[in-house]
């Protein structure tokens, strides 16, 4: 059985360490919308610990207010999901995509940073920006993305590796009580293979274990196999896994 507690715990350091624009609780679901950024993570229906009395009534729900934003429903799947919903869907051939983990690891990780030196700041500007857009394929959501990282509430810092003028590579650790989760790491895929990913990910977790984190944590894509190795390198296993659920083609009721 998964351990629900602790899944409730890292899904909830998610929800405060990647704000939506928006985001409020019905009945145990978690309702999450950012027309500027209408995918996944920052605009889908989520789940808590709470119980829902009524998944089908909540669902309903949830599509009036995405319909009503002009956003595509989107479900993230997790092992917090009502079963009941689980069957629903399944029945009503609700297809999946972005099959992804949530690996952690325990602070202090085994092994120590690669020597180099790491840049880190509490607030990103605009070079750190434009090199995570350009490395992250993600340049068109530039001021959105922006807007998500002012919204962080617990104590975030930002990474990157510079070589000459230069950043080669960036990321995020966000340390909320005792979980550090890490977030954007990108490099210049002129770059990729030299160890650069390792290296600022050693070091954010570094940092986040002197700042009393015991767990570090992160989300990543099922099919990215390379960087699941990364991680697994690092100490990181596999916690629990996600997908998001959209409705069938013909099933367009809000």
């Amino acid at each position: 059985m998964p351990d629900t507690e602790a899944i409730a715990s890292l899904e909830e350091a998610g929800f405060a360490s990647w704000p939506a624009e928006t985001e409020w609780r019905d009945d145990g679901f978690v309702i999450r919308l950012s027309p500027a950024l209408p995918y996944k993570r920052c605009s889908s229906v989520n789940f808590s610990l709470q119980p829902t009395s009524d998944p089908v009534a909540a669902l309903s729900r949830a599509r009036s207010a995405f319909n009503k934003a002009k956003v595509g429903f989107c479900i993230r799947q997790t092992p917090l999901m009502p079963a009941a919903l689980g069957s629903l869907m399944d029945a009503e051939g609700w297809p999946s995509h972005g099959h992804s983990h949530v690996m952690t690891v325990a602070l202090p990780c085994q092994g120590q940073p690669d020597p180099g030196p790491v840049i880190s700041a509490y607030e990103p500007d605009s070079l750190w920006l434009d090199a995570y857009g350009a490395y992250a394929r993600a340049l068109q959501h530039r001021s959105a993305f922006a807007g998500v990282l002012k919204r962080i509430v617990p104590a975030a810092v930002y990474l990157s590796i510079v070589d000459g003028s230069r950043i080669v590579a960036v990321g995020i650790t966000v340390i909320d009580g005792d979980l550090a989760g890490l977030f954007g790491i990108a490099v210049d895929s002129a770059r990729k293979r030299e160890g650069l990913g390792e290296r600022l990910s050693r070091h954010a977790l570094q940092i986040a274990a002197q700042r009393g984190a015991r767990i570090g944590w992160l989300q990543v894509e099922a099919a990215n196999a390379p960087a699941i190795a990364l991680y697994s390198k690092i100490g990181f296993t596999t916690a629990y896994s996600y997908c998001y659920r959209v409705p069938p083609a013909n099933n367009d009721r809000p």
